[in-house]
């Protein structure tokens, strides 16, 4: 803004008094006008920043932007609703409420601040205990009427507002008036039928009202309509029940006529009905078919309301910046790869667990009450959930472990000893998962309420019963210090502990998942190597050698039985788990027990040519007839990349054995049989052979080439001792050769006596130095001594 002031003073004139002050006046205003602008804009900025932070669940940094802002314009609306949004996503409704408030204290028709007002109300008034929420005029009731009050006066003014009669719709569903809620949810379908939260609401609000009726009950009700929601909710209350021939019926039916609804739900519900009959791969392919067909964000949405429990932060974060459908449907595909156990594999085995896992929590864990202040046993609130944790509304905590991590290791229940004397069930329960590789070790308290509706159980960060702890001494000391504790003070610091072992359990726990296999399934070692070479126009060939032992595959078969199928694979994702190669195959394996060794190994290799890069790498094996398993998963790989003109070298590849070959064949390259030794173990006694290729040599006026190649074997984390050609040390060998040739290209092969090298891991680097370029390229790779 700019500010101009004119004074003409005629002919022998004085200006007046007033002129003066006016004119010493007018910039102060003119300045005021100014900053007020250019402050605007800053708070306008400082509400982007905070809404970037909130979208990546930065809540605390988003909550001080706003609060900056609101002192540079304590009466900016927009600022209040900020913070009244962030206030929501942090489930503070209080908070939340109150800066709704201050907007309408400014703004009366604001129609956003009634809108959120109205949902703060109504979930203020959820957590009073039940029978105050029934009771007329207090308790919750009083909240649910002036959030009835606040809606109304949104549909005075436009009924059309958001998803205005969704939100109605789940008041009524917590007044459990469920006629009402659902005739509100298809009213919000027909005006708005594309509306993604409206979708996803009828669907959960049709999934609480089958819950809370029996089944002759619900289904007589919801025979009462020719509505498609209510015959799929037909279908899912004979799924729930087993009757499973009825139920995949009626889902066969509604995805024949197409009917005005979206598909996805009932494509998973027959991934779930089928899962529930052991038909893991119709069921993987039911779960597909609902990806596949994603068209629009509530399509979406609904497919990640089946997915959503065992979700992390991250993935939750990039799924909410999606905004096409095939984005979306880009993203459950690479959600569940990641996650394969076996890439290569037909079907895809976490996914199955997951289904499975789905089908157990609805049977045992599911819980549709509320969770509040009042029935947590943890009223310290140690526990600190992640945004992901809040989108349950169908489980307990129980069911949300489950969920992620499956069946755990140990599980102790305390009965007796006065735990329980209110109830005959028990109220308590402990699980324990074992560390992994992937994971560490976690722990699981929980506590039931027997006085909430339902199956309420609950995570606890503290078990102070003594018959509790006495029964968990076997898991730590701690448990048996807490009950001996000589102290008040001791048992407090003990407590602490305990609470600190409970967040990192939950703070992990709640963050990951873990794919488990039956208790059947015994693993199967499946020892493995790379190795890249150079291949045509500037793609680099990958060689994946792997084995698998033969005994444990022989013992796990009758003495009868001496050949095997084994079926086997290897996949390679990119970064973003999009696949970019599979190979699935079967290997015949013809064998002798009675000549079976214990470090017998079945070998084979894969091979193929890809763009040079980074990217996920994943085995497996599997012989047929038993239940054994091997394979790795989530390898990351560098391809590396040969196109350029400098000097360069393949990776080291270990072999078994090295021979001169005439002829094309299995295991043949540059005439030479290199069979691959893809546990990279050699025992000491034994010579280490190796093969690699060098590119571009330079060449002398003569065409000739001349370099230097230096092996250097030393134990891992041991001192270096160059002692000569094959000289010796109980640390390190080197040996050195000259070479000359006549190629740019040369394939190289070697037999290292390692006798003198101290048993265990150790490393070997080739050097090699064009003697005329003078560049110098080395690789290094490591193997076993035993």
């Amino acid at each position: 803004m700019s500010c101009h002031l004119s004074l003409v003073l005629h002919k022998n004139s004085q200006p007046k008094l007033k002129h003066i002050v006016v004119l010493f006046f007018l910039p102060l205003f003119c300045t005021r006008a100014y900053t007020q602008t250019d402050s605007t804009k800053s708070v306008q900025q400082t509400i982007l920043r905070a809404q970037q932070k909130t979208a990546n669940f930065d809540f605390a940094t988003a909550e001080e932007l706003l609060q900056k802002a609101l002192k540079i314009e304590p009466e900016s609306i927009d600022v209040r609703l900020a913070l009244g949004k962030l206030a929501i996503k942090k489930y503070d409704w209080r908070a939340a409420n109150n800066h709704f408030e201050k907007v309408l204290e400014r703004d009366a028709e604001n129609l956003e601040a009634h809108y959120y007002r109205a949902i703060c109300y109504r979930e203020i008034g959820k957590f009073r205990p039940e029978f105050l929420r029934k009771m007329p005029l207090i308790g919750g009731l009083l909240e649910f009427k002036k959030s009835e009050q606040h809606f109304n006066w949104l549909l005075e003014r436009d009924s059309l507002y958001r998803d205005v009669l969704s939100q109605i719709a789940t008041l009524r569903r917590y007044q459990e008036k469920y006629d009402d809620a659902l005739q509100l949810a298809h009213r919000q379908i027909v005006l708005k039928p594309s509306q993604a939260n409206a979708q996803v609401g009828i669907f959960n609000l049709y999934r609480h009202f089958i819950l809370r009726k029996s089944e002759n009950k619900a289904v007589a009700r919801l025979s009462q309509t020719n509505s498609p929601y209510a015959r799929f909710f037909i279908g899912e209350k004979l799924r729930r029940e087993k009757r499973y021939a009825r139920a995949d019926s009626i889902f066969a039916g509604l995805l024949g006529e197409k009917p005005k609804m979206p598909l996805q739900p009932v494509y998973l519900a027959l991934a779930k009905s089928k899962s529930s009959q052991k038909e893991d791969h119709e069921a993987e392919q039911f779960f597909w078919k609902a990806v596949d067909s994603i068209s629009s964000q509530a399509d979406a949405d609904l497919v990640f309301e089946e997915i959503k429990y065992v979700i992390n932060q991250r993935e939750y974060q990039e799924y909410l910046s999606l905004s096409t459908p095939d984005e979306k449907a880009g993203f459950f595909r690479a959600f569940w790869a990641r996650r394969n156990p076996m890439p290569a594999a037909e079907d895809n085995a976490r996914l199955a667990e997951h289904l499975r896992r789905l089908n157990y929590c609805e049977q045992n864990y599911e819980f549709i009450g509320f969770r509040s202040w009042g029935n947590s046993p943890d009223k310290l609130q140690y526990l600190r959930f992640p945004p992901a944790y809040h989108l349950n509304e169908f489980f307990n905590d129980k069911g949300l472990v489950y969920l992620r991590h499956g069946e755990p290791h140990d599980r102790i229940v305390t009965v007796g000893g006065g735990v329980n004397s209110q109830s005959p069930a028990p109220s308590n329960e402990s699980w324990k998962y074992w560390p992994t590789d992937a994971s560490p070790e976690m722990t699981f308290h929980f506590m039931y309420d027997q006085y909430a509706s339902g199956n309420l159980w609950r995570l606890t960060p503290i078990l102070s019963h003594p018959a509790l702890l006495e029964d968990r001494f076997q898991w730590s000391p701690r448990y048996y210090r807490m009950q001996n504790a000589y102290s008040a003070g001791e048992r407090y610091m003990l407590e602490q502990e305990m609470a600190q072992e409970s967040i990192a359990s939950v703070d992990t726990g709640f963050v990951s998942d873990r794919h488990s296999w039956s208790e059947k399934v015994k693993e199967l070692p499946m020892p493995y190597s790379t190795a890249t070479f150079r291949g045509k126009n500037g793609k680099t060939v990958l060689e994946v050698y792997w084995g698998v032992p033969l005994k444990p595959i022989a013992n796990a078969l009758s003495d009868d039985i001496g050949n095997i199928r084994l079926e086997n694979g290897a996949a390679l994702h990119f970064n973003d788990w999009r696949e970019a190669w599979k190979q699935l195959k079967t290997s015949d394996i013809v064998f002798d027990r009675n000549k079976l060794s214990d470090d017998h190994l079945f070998t084979e290799s894969y091979s193929t040519e890809i763009s040079p890069g980074t990217y996920f790498l994943a085995l497996h094996a599997r012989p047929e007839q038993t239940v054994l398993i091997g394979g790795h998963a989530n390898i990351d790989l560098v391809v590396h990349d040969y196109s350029g003109s400098s000097l360069r070298m393949s990776d080291i590849e270990f072999a078994s054995q090295i021979e001169p070959a005439e002829q094309r064949g299995k295991w043949i390259k540059n005439g030479l049989k290199v069979i691959p030794n893809p546990a990279r173990q050699y025992e000491q006694k034994r010579p280490v052979h190796i093969y690699f290729e060098i590119y571009n040599l330079s060449r002398d006026s003569d065409g000739k080439t001349r370099f230097a190649i230096e092996y250097i074997v030393e134990k891992k984390g041991g001192k270096k001792k160059f002692l000569g050609l094959f000289g010796g040390g109980k640390s390190s060998i080197s040996v050195k050769a000259d070479r000359q040739g006549n190629a740019s290209f040369s394939a190289e092969f070697l037999a290292i006596d390692v006798g003198k090298v101290d048993k265990g891991e150790a490393r070997l680097t080739i050097r090699v130095t064009d003697k005329i370029s003078g560049a110098i390229f080395e690789r290094t790779n490591t193997f076993e001594i035993y």
